[in-house]
């Protein structure tokens, strides 16, 4: 004989607009102007440039005013995507912005947050830049 089903619990969420979700835009903010006292920081996004334009515009400008500021580029660059991703792009990416913005003759560590494809491209950058070390993270 089967048992009745059990009900599954009702759950809301709710989030503050004012106090939790806009002070995320400057938390961001504070978090790539210290990685980027550490080394050159490069936000990858999976979208497009427009699309990426738009969201930060609209719903977190301090995102967007710190993206465009000549004075953070050189060291806070967003890369958009212009094609699918694949772990073969991040690896690319990553690859030539860092022979870019990296001195050839150091070793350095790379440290990479992210999802399976960054994670695997990360880890494939090292067949072809063997001084990097790299140390990937898995986000949930």
């Amino acid at each position: 004989m089967s048992s009745p089903a059990t009900p599954r619990p009702t759950n809301a969420i709710v989030l503050s607009w004012d106090d939790f979700l806009c002070p995320l835009d400057q938390c961001i903010v504070q978090l790539l102007l210290h990685a980027s006292t550490i080394g050159p920081v490069f936000v990858l996004c999976e979208s497009g440039a427009l699309f990426i334009e738009g969201l930060c515009t609209a719903y977190l400008p301090g995102c967007a005013q710190l993206f465009s500021s000549p004075q953070h580029q050189s060291r806070i660059q967003l890369i958009c995507a212009a094609t699918t991703l694949t772990p073969a792009w991040h690896g690319q990416i990553l690859q030539i912005y860092l022979t870019q913005q990296l001195p050839v003759s150091a070793s350095y560590g790379l440290v990479t947050v992210g999802g399976a494809g960054l994670r695997e491209g990360c880890l494939a950058l090292v067949k072809y830049a063997p001084v990097v070390l790299p140390k990937v993270l898995r986000v949930l």
